[in-house]
């Protein structure tokens, strides 16, 4: 059965990189079959052309679909590295400071994008 779960993520040079707890359902799945699937959609918006008629409205977008398997990471200095991607991804600040016990806790991942396809839907 496929498992979909929403994640903040970063990204850099190829690789997507996800952060998670300890324990639970998706770390599960992961160790049972790294290869994952990942979708993002960004920017949605609706877009009207006639409100009177229903199938003129649609919605705008931009979307990503990417395939690739999971590699966990162990070392302290590489999960470090990675959570400044995922924390750039969303504030555009690096170098963060991390303590030991904080990193010793969380899992990370990094995906190698195998495949990757885009789809931006716009109207002018």
């Amino acid at each position: 059965i496929p498992y979909v779960v929403p994640m903040n993520f970063g990204y850099h040079e190829g690789y997507l990189y996800l952060h998670t707890g300890p324990g639970g359902k998706k770390l599960d799945i992961l160790a049972r079959n790294p290869e994952v699937s990942i979708a993002f959609s960004l920017d949605e918006k609706l877009h009207i052309r006639h409100e009177t008629v229903a199938c003129s409205y649609s919605m705008l977008y931009k979307s990503v679909v990417a395939a690739g398997k999971v590699e966990f990471v162990e070392s302290p200095d590489e999960k470090k590295e990675i959570l400044n991607h995922i924390m750039r991804q969303y504030t555009e600040k690096q170098d963060f400071r991390y303590n030991d016990p904080a990193v010793n806790n969380v899992v990370v991942f990094k995906v190698k994008i195998r495949e990757i396809c885009t789809h931006i839907r716009e109207f002018g």
